[in-house]
């Protein structure tokens, strides 16, 4: 659910439209954040490169989600 909440905040650009799009409290999606903030810190991290790097993960996970739905679609085309 974190990653979830971390990338609805990069997509939507804030925590009460997060909050909206999640149907969560906004004080549920900034707690977590504070949390994925603190462990980018501990783990040396600026919070810029902390963004940088959720926002390829997430991409590269729809990368992977367009490539497997074109493999499937594929044979089922001749």
């Amino acid at each position: 659910m974190r990653a979830q909440i971390f990338r609805e905040i990069i997509r939507s650009g804030s925590t009460r439209r997060a909050s909206k799009v999640l149907q969560i409290t906004q004080s549920a999606v900034s707690q977590q954040l504070k949390l994925f903030e603190e462990r980018q810190a501990a783990d040396g991290l600026t919070q810029m490169e902390a963004v940088e790097e959720a926002f390829a993960r997430s991409r590269m996970e729809k990368g992977t989600a367009y490539v497997q739905a074109i493999s499937e679609i594929r044979p089922a085309c001749g």
